[in-house]
């Protein structure tokens, strides 16, 4: 079964896609681009400064998450690019200061985003 296995590139393709999305990583410096290719991706809090856009990496793995402590400067708001809303998210608050929990799931077929107030 093992040596049938190792023959079938499409299972080992298959077992290199679990293995790849298995590893959380965290500590990740935020620069715009989510990457949704693990379980979860943790970025650093990130100050929203600018008119930032935000967008999903290319190629993104079913089931792959991501998050991200985005902080308002009191006037700027993100652009979410490339990606839905969730139902359940609470809107952009520019308040100073104010900490939003941005979490990120692409299902397969869609990015989905959803922000929590933390403060």
């Amino acid at each position: 079964m093992a040596r049938k296995l190792l023959n079938d590139h499409r299972l080992i393709d298959d077992l290199e896609h679990y293995l790849d999305i298995a590893i959380p990583l965290g500590g990740q410096n935020f620069n715009g681009i989510i990457a949704l290719n693990r379980l979860l991706t943790s970025y650093d809090p990130h100050i929203i400064d600018t008119t930032e856009t935000i967008t999903p990496s290319d190629s993104p793995l079913t089931g792959a998450g991501a998050e991200v402590n985005l902080i308002a400067d009191g006037s700027h708001t993100p652009v979410f690019s490339g990606m839905t809303k969730s139902v359940a998210s609470s809107d952009w608050d520019t308040t100073l200061g104010r900490v939003h929990k941005t979490i990120f799931y692409y299902d397969g077929t869609i990015v989905y985003y959803s922000h929590t107030y933390l403060d």
